[in-house]
């Protein structure tokens, strides 16, 4: 047997968990430092051990820890609870636990809700900001092993041909044993039991297709030309991009993650790219865990959408999230005094544009007493009629006419021939105004003070940090099991080893501290009875 032994620093700088000196790493530093450990290396060891710095006091002390024959005994009591949990099964140990089994044993609800509340009766969740973020972590799939709609169609086509042709077979050898009364010919051909399984799990796979294929149609991305790609070991998993470039099977997890401690105070997995409907959901379970609800919720753009602000807002949260506003600025010209003359055209470069390179919506002043947009061209934009987009109500402003306009060439697109727009061919500019638009103008407002902007500093170290220790200390990259609820319970297991490390960590630093204070406590006696 071949042992290896390994060591390596935290981090860059070192100090990643030491109690006194604080780590001066970024979570993507650490994340990248700890990548260059190749993954067959790590697949090697057996065991990964966090050696802090242990004080001098403490490497002095006379103190025996546990000896042999103790430990022995402490093994062989656990052996007996997993002989008696596993009496009458296959696996006889955890290590070899299915993945039944382990949905059976393994149930995280009741120790982690009891965790949190430890924590938050010695203090260290406080609540007062929370991080949201999601990452991605391959599935137990190679990127390789997909099949789309017509090529299972094409190989469905294929088995039962060949199912057909034994069937034949069958019926011809059948014919024959009656006629010349040799062989038995009752059992069933060689191989065609292997095909039929190999039938049904391909179906499965057809009806996972089409469905993802109507979810594409449906999105606006026709499937016949881009059909869905399903991964043939883990079909609830989908092909995603990954974090560090291309695409192949994986999951989605997220975490909730409390500011003052760094505990993960809500965890789950998805089967889709985007986690923004999964920001609301995980507030309201830890609000309902906790008893009160965080006081700043931190994410990236992506959580910003009208119905998250909204939602938050509804709840008493702070959303401390990048918001971009669609008032004009403050040194804009759209904001002139008679709103019914155009824009000067010395002034017209300093208008804002969007990606597509026209007139930004934020040119467009609202008067919200007569319901209706002012143009930078000094034309109004009437309310047209109300429609709903992704559940959410949204009001339509549409131009009566754009021909003759100044700027029509900057607010329209180019024609189809590539001429600048004129406004002669019918064409007007529109702007939406959804249900969320005064929730964002709110949060817009907020997020650009500079106390906001300092606090979202901390979103990345908050929100990041859980997700680079899981991957570049777990080694969590990819998922050992198949399934989503199987793959869920497995991201559980991680984010609880993190908690408990973090509550060690504290409980070490709280009994070192006590050491301290006892043994500071005794040395002005002992000097006294010296000097005595």
């Amino acid at each position: 047997m071949t042992r290896h032994h390994n060591e390596t620093h935290p981090c860059p700088c070192g100090f990643r968990g030491d109690p006194k000196r604080g780590c001066s790493c970024s979570p993507g530093q650490i994340e990248r430092y700890v990548g260059r450990i190749s993954g067959p290396l790590l697949d090697r060891i057996d065991i990964h051990v966090e050696v802090p710095n242990v004080p001098f006091r403490e490497l002095s002390n006379a103190t025996s820890g546990t000896d042999s024959e103790t430990m022995r005994g402490d093994v062989v009591v656990a052996r007996e609870m997993q002989t008696r949990r596993f009496e009458g099964q296959p696996a006889m140990v955890n290590g070899r636990m299915s993945p039944r089994q382990i949905r059976t044993y393994c149930k995280l609800e009741t120790e982690a809700e009891n965790l949190l509340k430890t924590t938050m009766t010695m203090g260290m969740v406080r609540l007062g900001e929370v991080g949201f973020d999601a990452t991605r972590v391959k599935a137990a799939n190679s990127r390789y092993a997909t099949l789309t709609t017509p090529s299972i169609e094409k190989k469905l086509a294929a088995i039962d041909a060949q199912i057909d042709a034994i069937a034949e077979a069958t019926a011809t050898a059948l014919e024959d044993a009656a006629t010349t009364g040799f062989g038995a010919g009752t059992e069933l051909p060689e191989g065609l039991k292997s095909l039929e399984e190999r039938r049904k799990k391909l179906a499965e796979l057809a009806e996972v297709a089409r469905t993802r294929d109507e979810e594409r149609r449906q999105s606006g991305t026709d499937p016949k030309k881009k059909p869905a790609q399903v991964p043939t070991t883990d079909p609830q998993s989908k092909v995603m991009p990954n974090k560090e470039g291309g695409f192949a099977p994986n999951y989605t997890p997220t975490a909730l993650t409390d500011g003052e401690s760094g505990i993960i105070l809500d965890a789950n997995v998805l089967d889709v790219v985007n986690e923004s409907g999964e920001a609301l959901p995980a507030v309201d379970r830890v609000t309902d865990l906790c008893g009160e609800a965080p006081e700043n919720f931190l994410s990236d753009g992506g959580n910003a959408s009208g119905a998250i602000l909204a939602g938050l807002e509804e709840r008493g949260i702070n959303a401390v999230v990048p918001v971009k506003s669609m008032e004009p600025a403050a040194d804009s010209p759209a904001l002139r005094d008679d709103l019914t003359q155009p824009v000067p055209a010395d002034q017209w470069e300093q208008l804002a544009r969007n990606f597509l390179g026209q007139l930004d919506k934020s040119n467009f002043i609202y008067d919200a007493e007569r319901n209706v947009y002012h143009c930078p061209g000094g034309r109004e934009l009437p309310y047209e009629s109300r429609e709903n987009r992704n559940g959410v109500e949204s009001m339509r402003y549409r131009s009566l006419n754009c021909d003759g306009c100044p700027l029509v060439a900057l607010c329209l697109q180019k024609q189809k021939d590539g001429e600048p727009a004129t406004g002669a061919d019918g064409r007007v500019r529109n702007i939406r105004r959804d249900a969320h638009t005064d929730v964002r103008e709110r949060a817009a407002q907020r997020m650009a003070t500079p106390e906001s902007k300092a606090q979202y500093a901390r979103r990345s170290p908050i929100a990041e940090t859980p997700f680079a220790w899981l991957k570049g200390v777990l080694g969590l990259r990819q998922f050992r099991h198949v399934g989503l609820e199987k793959v869920e319970t497995e991201w559980r297991w991680a984010c609880l080893t993190m908690n408990l490390k973090k509550i060690l960590s504290v409980l070490s630093r709280l009994r070192r501290q006590a050491l301290d204070a006892l043994s500071d406590a005794e040395q002005p006696t002992t000097e006294i009875g010296l000097a005595a």
